[in-house]
């Protein structure tokens, strides 16, 4: 694989991207600004993301191009998929890529924006996402700072550290051969540019070739409401704060710079 993308990036191909992002983290906006950016092809139906009841069964399928007895070299395009580290993942993308990007968020901060997601489905009539998400009966009657503590204690906050470590952990074990490149929302939000420079520079693709991205159009109840990464400390009470920063690893503030 890495011999594949070597050859590609020689006649001018980029080689498969693939971008495994934590929930409310920029997710739709920086997989189009890719795939519009660099011209790629969306491979989600060839390389298939099963993306069902979050984190448990989010699964890269093993793709037919890889099954088959005939040898099948790596494809250019896209793929993108809410996928934690679970070995059926690990598996699958170590037969289809050398190199992945893992996208993800001051989990304070992606809490915020994931109660207001929650209301955007409830807007929109999303049953199946509610249901998909554990929502439990009577949830949207309670007052923000119970929905809140119930997100703290029994879902978002949780699972999403334990989606981070997983991917650290992948990132740290020698048996798992992909390069793996950590990029922040907070990057993203602060300095777009080079947010996007250090995901060229990571495939080996030229800025050349790529168109930079508007900025985006924020809008309440719609995928990109806020943009914010400090809006937790207005909102989440000390008791509150307290509660997620003893979850979260201590070593984690100073590395990802998070206050």
């Amino acid at each position: 694989l890495r011999s594949q993308r070597e050859q590609k990036l020689l006649k001018g191909e980029t080689g498969l991207i693939v971008f495994v992002t934590m929930p409310r983290s920029g997710s739709g906006y920086v997989s189009n600004a890719l795939m519009n950016g660099l011209g790629l092809k969306n491979l989600n139906s060839i390389i298939e993301f099963i993306d069902a009841w979050f984190p448990d069964y989010g699964i890269f399928a093993f793709p037919n191009y890889v099954a088959g007895g005939k040898f099948s070299p790596m494809p250019d395009g896209f793929v993108h998929g809410h996928a934690a580290a679970l070995e059926p993942n690990l598996w699958n993308l170590a037969l289809i890529t050398d190199k992945l990007i893992v996208n993800f968020r001051d989990p304070r901060q992606a809490l915020i924006s994931w109660v207001n997601y929650m209301e955007y489905f409830r807007f929109t009539g999303n049953i199946s996402g509610l249901m998909e998400y554990q929502i439990p009966d009577g949830y949207f009657q309670w007052q923000l700072k119970k929905q809140l503590d119930w997100q703290i204690e029994n879902y978002f906050v949780p699972i999403n550290i334990e989606w981070i470590r997983g991917w650290l952990q992948a990132d740290e074990d020698e048996e798992f051969p992909c390069e793996i490149l950590f990029s922040k929302y907070e990057v993203l939000a602060k300095e777009p540019k080079r947010y996007f420079q250090e995901i060229l520079s990571f495939y080996g693709l030229s800025e050349d070739i790529f168109n930079y991205p508007v900025e985006p159009n924020f809008k309440r109840k719609t995928h990109l409401r806020k943009g914010s990464t400090s809006e937790w400390m207005e909102i989440l009470s000390s008791e509150q704060v307290q509660k997620i920063n003893e979850t979260i690893p201590k070593e984690w503030f100073e590395r990802f710079n998070w206050k």
